[in-house]
């Protein structure tokens, strides 16, 4: 089931009390930054659970366990904050008094040096980890954690620190609760979108006769840190990802030409939230080519059209599914046709648009709806086009055509 509500926040406190739970309780980066809104730069790069804990309890008091650079992120007003020692050195001297540097330096910690660990200290971060844990459940009981990717020796200790509580796996409650947007998770989407859009846009126009992949790639990479680089829109841009690939991926190296395909499947990551869009075209493509490219056009073109809400995700996978093998592609064998989008640093997060998934598509929700096909001594194909489900149907949020034939490029 999905859970509604105006914001993250209410919605997973409709969770909270549907399952029963006292605190729900985030381990792992994605879901940190998802729970509290803010994002750990230490956690998201070096990507150890634990690094960030955040909670929320069924009274709605949040809490926050993480490096002692990082806590004054998280508003002493709105988190009760457990800090553990990084090796970095940061001390904010705002509002110390104006003087000599040094002096100031020094007021801002005035009980002298910190012994810092050379990178971690883990025994720490589980002190301050259930910490995070007690000011959110302060009666004890049920306490929900996304424990699937989290180490075993980090569950054991977190056991044998909470021996007074219940502590469950509910990493699939974080996804379905992930997977209806609030409006700054939408907004990062679409201007990840936009973003991905232009640099699509750019390898197309770079494509010529011998040009490599790392090229097209650069162009790529080019045209959206340069689009970025003077407007505000885009300001938390972090990363340009993507694979583009040239021919039918059997032979490395090679570089485009006639009849080679050109596949991109490509993410833009906008304040952690990826885009996930493809496209795929050729210089004077081979009759096969192009009759597999309209194929998996008619199949993306009518199943993005059904998309909706009320429409189950099995239904979504079936259309699709059907349209190819309708066209003589009988053995068409996709275990997904698409996905939810957002803070997933896999850039694919449940639902799928799969056979199992028998839940509807929602309002608020934003998913890829993708029809890729592998084909050595053909070519590799991607279609994908990502969508916001709205209370009408929806919006498409990438703008670009399917042309497949560039040869007027060359």
């Amino acid at each position: 089931m999905w859970y509604y509500g105006e914001s993250r926040s209410e919605r997973t406190r409709a969770a909270l009390a549907a399952e029963g739970l006292s605190a729900i309780v985030a381990l792992t980066p994605e879901n940190a930054a998802w729970l509290s809104g803010r994002t750990s730069t230490i956690a998201g790069f070096w990507r150890h659970p634990g690094l960030i804990v955040v909670g929320l309890g069924a009274d709605g008091a949040m809490s926050v366990s993480s490096g002692d650079s990082e806590t004054r992120a998280y508003p002493v007003e709105e988190f009760a904050r457990f800090g553990h020692p990084f090796w970095i050195e940061h001390l904010d001297l705002r509002g110390i008094p104006a003087g000599p540097i040094a002096e100031r330096i020094v007021a801002a910690r005035p009980d002298g040096p910190v012994d810092r660990p050379a990178q971690f200290d883990f025994d720490a971060m589980v002190e301050a980890a259930a910490d995070a844990i007690r000011a959110v459940s302060p009666d004890g009981g049920r306490v929900g954690l996304d424990l699937f990717w989290t180490p075993g020796w980090l569950v054991h200790r977190l056991l044998q620190a909470l021996p007074d509580r219940a502590l469950l796996d509910v990493s699939t409650l974080f996804d379905d609760l992930r997977a209806i947007k609030d409006a700054d998770e939408i907004e990062h989407l679409r201007r990840a979108g936009e973003l991905t859009d232009l640099g699509i846009a750019a390898a197309r126009a770079a494509t010529t006769p011998g040009i490599t992949p790392t090229a097209l790639t650069a162009a790529y990479q080019s045209a959206i840190w340069q689009a970025a680089a003077n407007d505000p829109r885009y300001a938390a841009l972090r990363e340009a990802e993507g694979l583009v690939g040239v021919g039918d991926g059997t032979v490395p190296g090679t570089t485009t030409g006639p009849g080679q395909t050109i596949k991109l499947d490509m993410q833009v990551n906008v304040g952690g939230y990826h885009s996930d869009i493809g496209r795929t075209w050729a210089i004077d493509p081979t009759p096969e080519q192009q009759t597999v490219h309209d194929a998996l056009l008619a199949a993306l073109d009518l199943t993005v059209a059904a998309a909706r809400p009320g429409v189950a995700c099995r239904d979504l996978w079936a259309i699709g599914t059907v349209a190819m093998r309708s066209q003589g592609f009988t053995n068409y064998s996709r275990g997904h046709l698409g996905h939810s989008v957002g803070l997933g640093h896999n850039f694919e997060e449940p639902p799928f648009i799969a056979p199992g998934e028998e839940r509807p598509l929602a309002p608020g929700m934003v998913i890829s709806i993708e029809l890729p096909y592998y084909l050595s001594g053909v070519g590799t194909f991607q279609m994908e086009r990502m969508l916001l489900i709205t209370d009408a149907g929806h919006e498409t949020l990438d703008r670009l055509p399917f042309a497949f034939d560039a040869s007027d490029r060359a």
